[in-house]
């Protein structure tokens, strides 16, 4: 019976492993275990496990072994609120706030191009996404190199300042508004391809059957178009959400203190209590997965009863609007864009 119940086994094994895609699904299974699942449980030792030569080692009183002093002291101790509590209110506002940079940047920009008449929308639509293609520190630099001055800022003046005289405040060069910016434009170009391509490939019948039916446009925008894009919104906010918390470069160049840059400072003599910020910032990536998939099982399908449009109709912005909106993007990509790449290769003629 037993040799009866094996064979069983080693057959059901060989002809699971007969068809190629259970082959390819064990391989990566194997790999995204190792990768993913490894990593996670060596962090979460770390929280625990006494390093030599750091916080825990003293006040543990041991040189090796496991103790759970790093969770009391990050939590409980008088430094908590600069090592925990503020770089983590600093975090929640800077992501939340990109998300919503990125979303109304991105996601307007596409409604620009895909939905209405504006002007220049091939060239815009090309240069748009630059900004991603470039490291998170460029924006971050060319924002220092505008808007910094020695008065406020006590570096080298930037452009506003030597050439025009124009003095910025300290909040407008460093910390939560200019990180918030930078890396807002930095990943609108995601909201853009994303909330760009429903909009591109929305069947028009079912703005046209509403419009038969005279059907509000508020009632059209919030009933019919809302629903369709919302797929594109929460992937957005998926994206920037998780790439905003464990962002490094922009906080560290415009002096925001952030889970991120907490976490290189404390690396060296707080090993543990830098794990566990990390374990945090883990937790929220985690957390907005969650809700997004929760999300996305309420899925809008509809079925249209009258109008048939051959062709999606753009919204007419007027003459003179057309024109004035394509201008607007195309100065603020120029400095997105070209003038981040004329502004370095310029510095490398520059002596030190």
């Amino acid at each position: 019976m037993q040799t009866t119940n094996n064979n069983k086994f080693i057959n059901s094994i060989k002809t699971y492993f007969s068809k190629p895609q259970n082959i390819i699904l064990f391989v990566f299974g194997i790999l995204l275990t190792f990768t993913t699942l490894a990593p996670i449980v060596a962090i979460v030792e770390d929280t625990i496990k006494i390093h030599p030569g750091t916080l825990d080692a003293y006040l543990s009183g041991k040189v090796s072994g496991y103790s759970f002093v790093n969770y009391i002291d990050i939590f409980t101790s008088k430094y908590s609120w600069v090592n925990l509590w503020h770089p983590l209110l600093n975090t929640t506002i800077f992501s939340f706030f990109s998300c919503l940079v990125a979303i109304i940047y991105g996601g307007g920009f596409a409604f620009l191009v895909t939905r209405t008449n504006m002007r220049f929308k091939q060239y815009l639509s090309s240069i748009f996404i630059f900004p991603y293609i470039m490291p998170q520190w460029t924006l971050s630099v060319v924002w220092k190199n505008l808007f910094d001055s020695s008065v406020v800022c006590g570096t080298s003046d930037g452009l506003l300042a030597s050439i025009f005289g124009i003095t910025m405040p300290l909040w407008w060069c460093k910390g939560l508004f200019p990180s918030i910016i930078v890396l807002g434009l930095h990943y609108s170009a995601f909201a853009y391809i994303l909330i760009g391509g429903i909009f591109q490939n929305m069947d028009p019948n079912l703005e046209e059957a509403a419009k038969i039916l005279d059907t509000p446009k508020w009632k059209i925008a919030t009933k019919i178009t809302l629903p369709m894009v919302k797929p594109a919104i929460l992937s957005t906010i998926l994206l920037v959400f998780g790439s905003a918390v464990g962002s490094y470069p922009v906080p560290h160049y415009l002096g925001l203190t952030t889970l991120s840059t907490k976490y290189i400072s404390m690396n060296a003599k707080y090993t543990g209590e830098a794990s566990i910020l990390a374990i945090i910032m883990m937790l929220f990536g985690v957390a907005i997965m969650i809700l997004n998939q929760m999300s996305l099982t309420d899925r809008r399908n509809y079925t249209t009863v009258t109008g048939k449009a051959g062709q999606k109709s753009l919204f007419d912005l007027g003459k003179t609007a057309k024109y004035g909106i394509a201008w607007v993007f195309i100065i603020i990509t120029f400095f997105t864009s070209i003038f981040p790449i004329a502004l370095f290769a310029l510095e490398t003629f520059l002596p030190n």
